[in-house]
């Protein structure tokens, strides 16, 4: 339950940082369109509030949502890490394809 919740909430926070033209042209090389930026923070959002679920119903209330918050810590500095030294280890490629409706070209580049 613990990684359920982790992997979502990282999959949450991948999502809001392609909601930002910054992160997602620094993500997925290439800006996504208004409406999939919209998409994107939409579905960050609802998925950062259900990953909250699994530790409640493990943990119970009070205990899960300090869980919770430990967990959106861990996720949000790992992302943070990944984001300034590897952006391309995050594989929010694959989610911005996702909302794009398309794979952004790569070039078989690595940085």
């Amino acid at each position: 339950m613990v990684l359920i919740c982790f992997v979502m909430i990282f999959l949450a926070l991948e999502a809001l940082c392609l909601a930002m033209d910054r992160h997602a042209r620094q993500l997925a090389e290439a800006s996504l369109t208004p409406s999939a930026r919209r998409l994107s923070r939409y579905a960050g959002w609802l998925l950062l509030g259900l990953s909250v679920w699994p530790a409640i119903t493990m943990w119970g209330l009070s205990i899960g949502i300090s869980v919770w918050f430990g967990l959106l810590t861990v996720a949000s500095i790992l992302l943070a890490l990944a984001l300034s030294y590897r952006p391309r280890w995050i594989g929010a490629s694959l989610i911005a394809g996702l909302f794009a409706r398309r794979l952004p070209a790569t070039g078989g580049k690595e940085r």
